[in-house]
């Protein structure tokens, strides 16, 4: 019954799987995983090298591996809890987009309404940027939508949606260079944006400041 098993195995601290025992062999031929890999499957007691496992066994003539599944990037975000609903990431997005950019999101989604602390230029410029492509989708389909049923509404929402962890991030941004967030109160002029922005992509203090 070992082929019940289910695998796990661990590159740059993270523990990736569960995996077949076909799809660990896979890994190892193509060199995704080593004989000096660690790995584990219930019962084992502790994580061992896989060539101190089953998995090391020449697999038996005439059984051919199934397709091996594409492992995870190490320190990928699989999911992002947003209202405490958790949604998952397909997984053609976390291939496609940086896993700053996922990290970011989560974070600044899960900060939501969240003004205090910090936020590196990171968090927030990663995080700016996936609101500006969720607008532009948002807009394309309010165009479409405006030619085949005369309504547009995604803009209203996708804005409503994202103003309060938007402000948030600015606010933490703001918080990072030693200034207070109300300063995005500037926004409001057409003068103030400029030293705002200058403001939000300074560097954060060296160690501690009035916000942690």
């Amino acid at each position: 019954m070992s082929n019940m098993k289910q695998w796990y195995y661990s590159v740059g601290g993270q523990n990736l799987g569960p995996f077949s025992p076909d799809q660990m062999r896979a890994f190892l031929a193509a060199g995704t995983v080593s004989a000096n890999t660690m790995v584990w499957a219930s019962p084992m007691q502790a994580w061992a090298p896989l060539s101190q496992t089953e998995l090391a066994a020449p697999q038996a003539p005439g059984v051919a591996p199934r397709q091996a599944a594409q492992p995870q990037r190490p320190g990928a975000v699989t999911q992002i809890s947003v209202f405490g609903t958790t949604i998952a990431i397909p997984p053609a997005v976390q291939q496609a987009a940086p896993p700053e950019m996922l990290a970011a999101v989560k974070t600044c989604l899960e900060k939501y309404t969240d003004f205090t602390g910090r936020a590196a230029r990171p968090e927030f410029w990663w995080f700016y940027l996936f609101s500006m492509i969720v607008m532009i989708a948002a807009t394309i389909l309010d165009w479409i939508l405006s030619f085949a049923i005369g309504i547009s509404i995604f803009q209203f929402l996708v804005s409503l949606a994202l103003i309060a962890p938007q402000l948030a991030a600015g606010a933490r941004r703001l918080h990072d260079t030693d200034r207070s967030g109300w300063l995005q109160l500037l926004s409001l002029t057409i003068i103030g944006i400029i030293p705002l922005i200058y403001w939000l992509c300074q560097p954060g203090t060296q160690g501690q400041n009035r916000y942690g």
